[in-house]
C-alpha cells in the first residue's frame, strides 16, 4: 500500500468548527491558494510517479523530480509521517505539552488542540469569533507566505486583516509565534518596520555560502535579487533567554527572499535575540578577505509573550530536501545564483526530528504559551468558586 494511500489527518479548519475555546490554538496559514501546499505539491507529484508503469517518468511530469531511490524513500516516509505539513511540527509541541499535563496528579487540565485558519478565505470569520464575539485562543502560530509586506500591506485583503488580528493579539497579551512572513507582519504592526530585499551588493563578483561545514565561494549576479534557502548558522544574542534554550548547535532552516537587516532604524536592538550574516568577498581580493557581511534579524521579541523567527522551525530538511528536486523551484533556485547541490548537501543528513531546528517553536509553547493557558484555567477556576460561594450565602 502507498503512503498516500493512508494520508496523515490534517487538523481541523476553523471554517468546519468556528469555535474557539480556552484550550483552542490556531495556526494562521497565509500561504495562498490552499493551506499545507508544499505537502500537496509533493503529494501529487508523487502519487502521479506511482501511477507510471515500469518506472518510465517522462521528463515532463511532475514526478520526474523523484528519481533516486534514496530520494523516493525519502519522499514515501515524508507524506506518510506528514513531514511536509506546516503544523505537523506545531501538533508535536502541543502533544508533548499535552503529554506533561497527563503526568500531573489530579489532572483536570483540558489537552490544548489545534485549529487552522486559512488566511486567504477564513480571516474575516476569525476576526467575527475572535474580535466581535470575543472568544480568545490559548495561543497562535502565523504562518510564512511568498508574499512581501511593501507590496500587500495596503492592497491585500488578507494581509490587511491579518495584520488587524495580529493588532488585537498583542493588545490582549495573546501568546504568538509569527514565522517569516509572519515575523515581517508583526515587526510592521508593532512598530512599522518594513522589510529590504535580499539584493547582491553589485561591487561584489564572490559569495560565501556558507562556512560549516564546508566554505564554498562561487559567483553570483551583482545587484540580482536572491533568496536565503537552506540551513544556515545563526548567532544568538541572549542564549540564556527561555526561547533560546537548549538551542546547543545555533542552525536553522530558512526560506525567504526578504528580510529585517541589523541594526534597524526603527526596531530596537533589546528585542532581537538572534542574527546570522550573509557574507559578501570582492572578486580582486583573496576568498579570505572578507568586505561586506550582511546582518539578518532571525528572532525577534514584541512583547511579553510574543515572538517571531524567520527561520523555520515547522519546517524538516525532508521537506526543503524535496523541494530542490521540484523543477519549478530547483530552476528558481539556479536563476538566482544558489548552489543547489551544496544545499542538497547540507540538508542530506539532517533528521527531520532534528532538536535544534525544533527547539524555537516548543520553547514558545512550553515556557510562554502554556503558562499563559494555565493561568487562565486558574482565573476561570476562581471566579467559579467565587460564584458558587456567593450563590450559596
Amino acid at each position: 500500500m502507498s503512503p498516500t494511500a493512508l494520508p496523515v489527518p490534517c487538523p481541523q479548519m476553523l471554517r468546519n468548527s468556528p469555535h474557539i475555546d480556552a484550550g483552542t490554538v490556531l495556526y494562521i496559514e497565509q500561504r495562498p491558494n490552499a493551506p499545507f501546499r508544499y505537502d500537496a505539491w509533493i503529494r501529487t507529484a508523487y502519487e502521479k510517479l506511482l501511477q507510471l508503469a515500469d518506472g518510465q517518468v517522462p521528463i515532463d511530469l511532475p514526478g520526474a523530480f523523484i528519481t533516486d531511490p534514496a530520494l523516493r524513500h525519502t519522499i514515501a516516509t515524508g507524506l506518510d509521517r506528514g513531514h511536509f505539513r506546516d503544523t505537523t511540527h506545531v501538533e508535536e509541541w502541543l502533544a508533548a505539552v499535552n503529554r506533561d499535563f497527563e503526568q500531573l496528579d489530579n489532572n483536570e487540565i483540558p489537552p490544548l488542540h489545534l485549529k487552522v485558519v486559512h488566511a486567504e478565505t477564513d480571516i474575516d470569520l476569525l476576526k467575527r469569533v475572535m474580535i466581535d464575539e470575543g472568544h480568545r485562543p490559548a495561543g497562535v502560530y502565523l504562518s510564512g507566505s511568498p508574499k512581501m509586506i511593501p507590496k500587500t500591506i495596503h492592497t491585500d485583503p488578507a494581509v490587511m486583516q491579518t495584520a488587524e488580528v495580529c493588532e488585537y493579539l498583542l493588545e490582549h497579551n495573546i501568546p504568538m509565534l509569527g514565522i517569516c512572513f509572519g515575523l515581517q507582519l508583526l515587526g510592521y504592526v508593532k512598530w512599522g518596520a518594513m522589510v529590504d530585499s535580499l539584493i547582491n551588493p553589485p561591487r561584489m563578483r564572490l559569495r560565501v555560502l556558507q562556512e560549516k561545514p564546508k566554505r564554498i565561494v562561487h559567483p553570483i549576479t551583482p545587484g540580482a535579487q536572491q533568496r536565503n534557502f537552506g540551513v544556515y548558522p545563526i548567532e544568538l544574542r541572549n542564549s540564556d533567554h527561555p526561547i533560546l534554550r537548549d538551542v546547543s548547535q545555533p542552525y536553522g532552516l530558512k526560506s525567504h527572499s526578504t528580510y529585517f537587516p541589523f541594526p534597524h532604524p526603527v526596531i530596537p536592538a533589546d528585542a532581537v535575540l538572534a542574527t546570522s550574516a550573509r557574507r559578501f568577498l570582492p572578486d580582486h581580493h583573496a576568498p579570505t578577505d572578507e568586505e561586506l557581511t550582511d546582518r539578518v534579524i532571525e528572532v525577534l521579541q514584541y512583547g511579553a509573550v510574543a515572538f517571531g523567527t524567520q527561520l523555520h522551525p515547522e519546517f524538516t530538511p525532508d521537506l526543503l530536501l524535496a523541494l530542490t528536486h521540484l523543477p519549478v523551484v530547483e530552476q528558481e533556485l539556479k536563476t538566482e545564483g544558489l548552489h543547489v547541490e551544496f544545499i542538497r548537501e547540507q540538508l542530506r543528513p539532517l533528521s527531520a526530528d532534528d532538536s535544534t531546528l525544533q527547539r524555537f517553536g516548543y520553547n514558545f509553547t512550553k515556557y510562554y504559551l502554556v503558562p499563559q493557558y494555565l493561568e487562565r484555567l486558574l482565573r476561570h477556576s476562581q471566579r467559579r468558586e467565587t460564584t458558587r460561594k456567593s450563590t450559596t450565602m
